[in-house]
């Protein structure tokens, strides 16, 4: 159950981290959308 959770949250941040860097030219580090999900 947690690891399926911390699956989704990744696979979300992650899609989230890709589509905000096509809409914006300098997206942030993938550090500074992982590190304040914890």
């Amino acid at each position: 159950m947690r690891h399926a959770a911390l699956l989704i949250l990744v696979t979300l941040g992650l899609a989230g981290c890709v589509s905000f860097s096509s809409s914006n030219p300098n997206p942030p580090p993938p550090n500074a959308v992982i590190v304040p999900a914890r």
